[in-house]
């Protein structure tokens, strides 16, 4: 199909293009009916010409019948040749072009026993001669409306001579019958027609299911690329982390005693310097610890471990680790217990429990902050509330 779907690694198909792929489909379902219409044609001939062996000129039906056969083994040939074609698409005019002519070659032939051997004197041999023809005729109907000008090529110059060679007898009886056999040209043209538009929509349809198919294929070959480059990214992002936080561990551990050494011998104006040196390595250590374990988390190395937890005793660790915070800012921490016990992983939901409330602590200016457990829907729900700013409605999202 036509479009921008380069991105798909399809190349842009012009309308042209679309349609010799379409008529390449058409053309490729006709020679593959080719074996049984040959057979039915030979069948049919040979009917003819046992029927009129007799009673005709045999030279006549002799030179008739190597025709039909060699006209026989060259749509055989020809249907073997498409079959084994490596490029039919950019040469399917070619191809098309082909079986209209061998089928105008069928209509002559067909077209000339209803002239030549039609016997205004044996009616038995008439009704053999119209049978024979309209069977090769309807017989190939599917054949050659699957491609319309093979149709056109065809049908007319099957039916018409016997219609006309019927016609020429001057008779009513015949005129009679050439007006039905002019009724079922017309309703096998009309039928042909429309089964010719039916095949060219079922291929056309076809080729656009395999085009679309082509794309989600492309699609999803895309998106698992994308999907390997992240994870490939993530991976690399894990590991530089965690090689990173690994690394400076070392080196913060012996600022931290030296830090330390210094607090026990400053005095005077330096103390509240090194103090102040001593806060700001315990938030860098704390922070390379969280990167630490945010690369242990991504990597899955940690696993949670579920196990009863106590929320009374597990909220009573944490208001003594936080009351000092809370304290020094001149604010209220408040535990509600409830006497709770969950399935849980403790030492994660503490971690999870922690980040709010320290967060909590750091954006209240005044007022308290609450630690509560309550009951909903069957659930216990875990809540940290402060008087705190809050988070900015443009931030909430994240």
């Amino acid at each position: 199909m036509s479009g921008p779907l380069t991105r798909f690694g399809i190349a842009v198909e012009t309308r042209e293009q679309r349609q010799e792929k379409i008529l390449a489909g058409v053309i490729a379902s006709v020679y593959r009916q080719v074996p049984q219409s040959v057979l039915g044609s030979i069948v049919g001939g040979v009917a003819l010409v046992a029927v009129f062996w007799q009673t005709h000129n045999q030279t006549w039906l002799l030179l008739w019948s190597i025709a039909l056969l060699l006209e026989s083994l060259a749509r055989v040939r020809m249907a073997y040749a498409f079959r084994r074609a490596t490029d039919t698409v950019t040469q399917v005019h070619r191809w098309a072009s082909r079986w209209v002519a061998t089928s105008g070659v069928a209509g002559l032939l067909w077209g000339t026993a209803g002239a030549l051997f039609f016997a205004s004197n044996e009616p038995l041999q008439q009704l053999v001669l119209v049978a024979v023809v309209l069977g090769v005729a309807f017989g190939s109907l599917t054949l050659y409306a699957s491609h319309r000008p093979a149709l056109w090529a065809f049908l007319p110059a099957a039916l018409l001579p016997l219609i006309g060679r019927m016609v020429a007898e001057q008779n009513p009886a015949y005129y009679t019958a050439a007006i039905v056999m002019l009724a079922v040209f017309g309703f096998t043209t009309f039928f042909g027609r429309n089964f010719g538009e039916a095949m060219f929509e079922s291929v056309k349809n076809n080729y656009e299911n395999e085009v679309l198919v082509e794309q989600l294929l492309a699609e999803k070959r895309i998106s698992d690329d994308a999907r390997r480059a992240a994870e490939n990214a993530t991976r690399s992002k894990t590991q530089f982390f965690a090689a990173a936080s690994h690394d400076l561990r070392q080196p913060l551990q012996a600022i931290g005693i030296y830090v330390s050494l210094l607090k026990k011998r400053a005095q005077g104006p330096l103390e509240p310097l090194v103090k102040n040196l001593s806060t700001a390595v315990e938030s860098l250590s704390k922070l390379v610890e969280e990167l630490l374990e945010i690369s242990r988390l991504d990597s899955g190395s940690i696993q949670p471990r579920t196990q009863q937890v106590v929320i009374d005793e597990m909220f009573g660790l944490l208001e003594q680790e936080f009351m000092p915070q809370a304290a020094a800012k001149g604010l209220a921490l408040r535990v509600r217990r409830a006497g709770y016990a969950i399935e849980s992983d403790q030492m994660l939901l503490m971690r999870v429990l922690r980040n709010l409330l320290a967060n909590a602590i750091r954006y209240t200016q005044r007022g308290g902050v609450l630690l509560a457990a309550r009951p909903r829907g069957g659930l216990i729900s875990l809540e940290v509330y402060d008087t705190g700013p809050g988070i900015r409605q443009q931030e909430l999202d994240r």
